[in-house]
């Protein structure tokens, strides 16, 4: 059974969940600085069932990728929840029938994760983005000492890891 003195030879700092980075260029260089929580992506390989001689035994399937979601504070300029109205618009306006054509609605994203001095350490660059869900605003007035905030859902294809800055 390890120590603790085998387990600290091993471990060298914990990442922190709070310094990250999130940039996405079609909204602006402000959600670097708005974006209040995200994730790192996730991936999904499906199993496959092969049946042989009263037996299942499985192999990879497809590779799926969530969505992901990034919470954002909401300040009184509004710049990424216009930003994000005017990507969606680019998608499909409210009203029309179609949308823009060809894949210019399709952006990249960034998410970064920073070590305890600020520096990249590993950057997530997620391929073929584009929103899916901007949630509601909520207006009361039973709020007084909050920011307003929003969830953005974001829809990619495939990413890549890259260490360090890119």
């Amino acid at each position: 059974m390890p120590t603790i003195t085998e387990f600290l030879s091993q471990f060298q700092a914990g990442a922190r969940p709070n310094l990250f980075r999130v940039e996405i260029p079609f909204l602006g260089e402000r959600i670097s600085f708005m974006a209040k929580g995200a994730q790192l992506p996730a991936k999904t390989i499906s199993k496959v069932p092969v049946n042989f001689m009263d037996n299942i035994f499985y192999v990879a399937g497809d590779t799926s990728y969530q969505d992901w979601t990034v919470t954002v504070i909401n300040d009184t300029d509004f710049s990424v929840k216009f930003a994000l109205e005017n990507w969606m618009n680019v998608i499909k306006t409210s009203g029309q029938t179609a949308g823009d054509k060809g894949w210019s609605y399709l952006s990249e994203a960034y998410a970064i994760q920073l070590d305890a001095l600020g520096n990249d350490i590993v950057t997530y660059k997620m391929f073929n983005v584009f929103p899916t869900d901007m949630s509601a605003i909520e207006l009361s007035w039973d709020s007084k000492s909050t920011v307003e905030e929003m969830q953005l859902t974001l829809s990619f294809s495939h990413f890549g890891k890259y260490t360090g800055v890119i």
